[in-house]
């Protein structure tokens, strides 16, 4: 299991927000592997800001 630093997460959610990208094709430009993931992330930081 890979751990993603806080700084990563912020960029990979700002990229999502800024791109209006799918899940998937940000997953795969990242190579994360897991767009549920990405869409946590995205979730978390609406929720609780940064």
């Amino acid at each position: 299991m890979s751990k993603y630093f806080y700084e990563y997460k912020l960029y990979v959610v700002e990229v999502y927000l800024s791109r209006e990208v799918l899940y998937q094709d940000l997953d795969t430009q990242e190579k994360i592997n897991n767009p549920s993931l990405i869409c946590k992330w995205v979730n978390d930081f609406k929720i609780a800001g940064v």
